[in-house]
């Protein structure tokens, strides 16, 4: 009796442990969906490294040495004028008695010879006068009629086509309508451009600038190991093209990106820029050429002594 209730007491406690087993396994599944559900990412935030600001009144160098290329300028003093060496005195030379005057000789004046007397002129003898020729008589010239002038046909004068002249001031109405049209879209178009250009010309003078009281380092690049004073090339050409870049506000976030190569002379011109990635976005490629352009107008400030080449990603995000 007793053996049948201890194997009943061992049956009995096997499904209640299973039942446990179960239970939480169920809930462990549940909790791991849960999460996936919520979309829980367990990742670390890598630090953004640090961006200076490139002062472009600071020349840009190939080897820029250590230091900040945010910088403030410092004001040159001017070079003091050497002064002028002070001139000897000199001596008061004495001078010269002044001669006497010589007396001058009184000339006779001259004797007056007496006038003589003047010889007459002999009286001209009066000239023949010529005898009048008689003038030679002019014989009449016979009278030849008039010649009766061509009598010329009037030409016919086609008649005018009432129905083709209709239909061509109908066309030209047509084409003067159009041209019209056309003009008034460019022009709303080139004014609210316009009125783009400066709402942000506006907003950038509104902005604050990068104040550079604090730094007390010098000119160069951070981590530059060169030998010139100065910041460094590629940074100072992206940061005029970014001064250089007018994009409206609604570009700037579509994701739109945009790459030009650049190819620089050792003088520092701006030889030739290709567009070799575009954006698909006709407008934005065209704010980056237009960017470029003026670049190629002022060229380096500091000449790179070699053929230079670079390719330069136009981001908004990363630009403006």
């Amino acid at each position: 009796m007793s053996t049948e209730q201890g194997v009943s007491a061992e049956n009995s406690s096997v499904p209640g442990g299973l039942r446990r087993t179960l239970f939480v396994s169920l809930g462990l599944h549940l909790l791991l969906l849960a999460l996936a559900l919520s979309g829980w990412q367990f990742h670390r935030q890598k630090p953004r490294p640090q961006v200076y600001q490139v002062n472009l009144l600071h020349k840009p160098v190939m080897r820029p040495q250590a230091g900040r290329p945010d910088a403030p300028t410092k004001p040159q003093k001017p070079a003091a004028k050497p002064a002028a060496p002070a001139r000897p005195p000199q001596s008061a030379k004495p001078k010269a008695p002044p001669k006497p005057a010589e007396p001058k000789a009184k000339v006779p004046p001259p004797a007056k010879q007496p006038p003589q007397p003047v010889p007459p002129k002999p009286a001209a003898k009066p000239a023949p006068k010529p005898e009048p020729k008689a003038a030679p008589k002019a014989e009449p010239k016979p009278v030849v009629p008039p010649k009766p002038a061509p009598v010329t046909k009037a030409k016919e004068v086609a008649k005018p086509n009432i129905d083709q002249q209709y239909s061509q001031t109908q066309d030209a109405i047509a084409e003067m309508r159009r041209r019209q049209q056309n003009a008034a879209t460019q022009e709303s178009s080139s004014r609210q451009r316009i009125e783009e250009l400066k709402r942000q010309l506006a907003e950038q003078a509104q902005r604050p600038l990068p104040t550079t009281a604090g730094v007390t380092a010098p000119v160069g690049q951070v981590g530059g190991s060169g030998d010139q004073i100065g910041v460094d090339m590629r940074a100072w050409i992206e940061e005029k093209l970014a001064s250089n870049w007018i994009l409206p506000d609604a570009y700037r976030d579509r994701g739109l990106r945009a790459e030009m190569r650049l190819r620089f002379s050792p003088q520092g011109a701006l030889l030739s820029f290709n567009l070799i990635r575009s954006s698909g976005n006709a407008f934005f490629d065209d704010s980056v050429q237009r960017a470029v352009a003026l670049l190629q107008q002022e060229g380096l400030p500091t000449p790179p002594e070699r053929v230079l080449e670079l390719t330069i990603a136009f981001d908004p995000e990363e630009m403006l």
